[in-house]
């Protein structure tokens, strides 16, 4: 356990995604910018051997700093936030992906982050946390939970509860529970709405329904959503929670709100819809490309 040195107003937690940051050839750059200014940078010990005299545990280094600086892409921010979200430490990515809807900072800009941080020009963006009972076990998803048939032939019948109550019965490859977070993520490739990321509700979306009839259902953020497994030929299913966690079940999954949060450090003025034109305009062009 390493604590904040006394007299030290700021402390900046970085990780970097060793396959996305080579040599961590831009996390170095960072923390030079912010010692070059009398900030206290602390780096994961995934990369001690980059950083030998200056790195911790993550969950260390967690504790104590004041914001969390992640170089990577989406799935980066995901797995980080995973980890520390006890600590209720704010993240800012820095992107090093191709999506980075989540991401804030680009590492050719690395000097804006910087001064942003350091005149306290930002905003913490708090945002909805789901939590997932798999038979008695609980498990945090930021971006959303699905009960999917993984690799068998068969289809799956999954009876979706909300509050107690039947809301639908789906027989396809699975059912996706997701935040507004997580409505521009594997969701929206189901054919789920786009959510704005203040609502307080959850999405419920059928993944490849075998049916006319199947349409995304959003319900309150209050709400308990019970995915159960219905007369499958199947004796386990698979629950996948944010596309990395994967763990098996043959009951099935109840989700519901999480009392924790998932704190984004913000310092651009771009709201969520400037962000969504850009990143759609910018899968359009690759697409035309391709045609």
């Amino acid at each position: 356990m390493i604590n904040k040195e006394e007299g030290v107003f700021m402390v900046i937690g970085v990780y970097a995604n060793l396959e996305r940051d080579i040599d961590c050839i831009q996390s170095k750059k960072l923390v030079g910018l912010f010692e070059g200014r009398g900030i206290k940078c602390v780096v994961c010990d995934n990369a001690s051997k980059f950083f030998p005299m200056n790195n911790s545990p993550m969950n260390d280094v967690a504790q104590i700093a004041d914001i969390m600086i992640v170089f990577g892409g989406d799935g980066t921010m995901l797995q980080v936030a995973n980890k520390i979200i006890d600590f209720n430490t704010p993240i800012l990515g820095i992107n090093m992906g191709n999506l980075g809807f989540l991401t804030e900072g680009d590492h050719d800009d690395m000097s804006n982050v910087v001064e942003h941080i350091i005149n306290s020009k930002y905003e913490i963006d708090n945002r909805m946390v789901l939590e997932a009972d798999i038979d008695g076990e609980k498990f945090i998803a930021i971006n959303e939970v699905s009960l999917s048939r993984s690799r068998s032939e068969h289809t799956v019948d999954i009876d979706i509860f909300v509050d107690g109550r039947l809301a639908d019965v789906v027989t396809g490859d699975g059912v996706i529970v997701c935040t507004p977070t997580g409505s521009t993520a594997y969701a929206m490739s189901c054919g789920g709405a786009i959510l704005s990321p203040g609502l307080s509700a959850m999405q419920i979306i059928a993944i490849c329904p075998h049916s006319l009839h199947s349409r995304p259902i959003v319900v309150s953020d209050t709400s308990s959503v019970l995915l159960k497994l219905h007369r499958s030929k199947l004796n386990v299913v698979s629950v996948i929670i944010d596309g990395k966690q994967c763990l098996s079940t043959t009951h099935g999954v109840n989700v519901s709100k999480s009392d924790k949060q998932f704190a984004l450090v913000r310092i651009n003025e771009d709201n969520f819809y400037s962000k969504l034109i850009n990143k759609m305009n910018g899968w359009n062009y690759v697409s035309r490309r391709i045609d």
